[in-house]
């Protein structure tokens, strides 16, 4: 399921009544995982499409339709860092 309850809209059409969270423990991918190929944040592999398709007991032609390859994945945020960052000419000082 997404963050509000529903179940992403690309699974539904792949496989009525499964949530993410099942797929996931069927398949034995990752929740996290499922989620972002599932957005379009990550690309789907021969692997995982294959472990998909068999937890859903589907042909993995279905799976790869449900999920079509894009050249470049949607933009993600990179993840935060807790220390500020350090001005190029601090980062040689030290070390010697």
């Amino acid at each position: 399921m997404g963050k509000n309850g529903k179940t992403p809209r690309r699974l539904k059409a792949l496989a009525p009544g499964v949530t993410l969270g099942e797929l996931s423990r069927r398949s034995g991918v990752r929740l996290e995982h499922l989620s972002r190929i599932v957005n379009g944040h990550r690309r789907l592999t021969i692997d995982t499409a294959t472990k998909i398709a068999t937890a859903l007991d589907l042909p993995m032609e279905a799976v790869a339709r449900a999920f079509p390859y894009t050249e470049t994945p949607r933009k993600v945020a990179p993840p935060r860092r807790s220390d500020p960052p350090v001005a190029p000419e601090l980062a040689a000082v030290g070390g010697d």
